[in-house]
């Protein structure tokens, strides 16, 4: 398993999304954390 780490700016923006938008990053987060190569390569 991986680990994710935030920096300071997320945040503080991340507090401020609605609760709706914050839990669909934390699922995608947790995707990431179990597999870093799942979904669409940004390069």
């Amino acid at each position: 398993m991986y680990q994710i780490f935030t920096t300071e700016q997320f945040e503080k923006q991340y507090s401020k999304l609605a609760p709706q938008l914050q839990r669909e990053i934390t699922k995608e987060i947790g995707q990431l954390e179990e597999n870093p190569l799942v979904g669409k390569q940004l390069g």
